[in-house]
């Protein structure tokens, strides 16, 4: 049975079995998943105001009085969220800041259906990674044509001669 963790601080994580007592295997493939997590980069952590409007009240707020604060507050709760999602998705850091900013101009469409929830998070981070996969797509795409388009000019450009004009 894989170990169970509970909540609390990061530093100061409990397990109900100790990673001591696990089977070789599970223990080795655990502390590559939690030194995975540990090598992070800060700015993917950033706490949750304990005070403080919830995201449905931003969106209320924006939506509403037009305030842009309220969604630049938004914005900035979850940039990080979102550019890591959309950088573990691509592995390319311009596509994951164009599916980043996809995300949230998303996110200011379709606001009005958003607003009665608690939390974005969940979200943004799946649009956040569909965005990513749809920009894949349509790089993958571009480059198919660009390259039949190579081939259809060089094997155009042997055929011909200048006199058949």
């Amino acid at each position: 049975m894989p170990p169970t963790l509970t909540t609390g601080n990061i530093n100061s994580i409990r397990y109900s079995t100790p990673p001591s007592e696990l089977p070789g295997l599970v223990r080795e493939k655990f502390a590559r998943k939690l030194v995975r997590f540990h090598r992070l980069p800060d700015r993917c952590f950033q706490k949750m105001p304990e005070q403080g409007p919830t995201d449905a009240e931003l969106l209320t707020d924006w939506l509403k009085t037009q305030r842009e604060a309220a969604f630049h507050a938004l914005v900035a709760r979850y940039a990080g969220l979102v550019h890591q999602a959309g950088l573990r998705t691509t592995g390319d850091e311009t596509l994951a800041a164009e599916a980043s900013q996809l995300t949230f101009i998303t996110l200011a469409r379709k606001a009005r259906s958003l607003a009665s929830r608690g939390s974005l998070a969940g979200w943004l981070h799946i649009t956040a990674v569909m965005q990513s996969k749809n920009l894949l797509r349509q790089r993958l795409r571009e480059s198919r044509n660009r390259e039949l388009l190579r081939t259809h000019m060089d094997t155009d450009s042997h055929g011909q001669t200048a006199d058949t004009w």
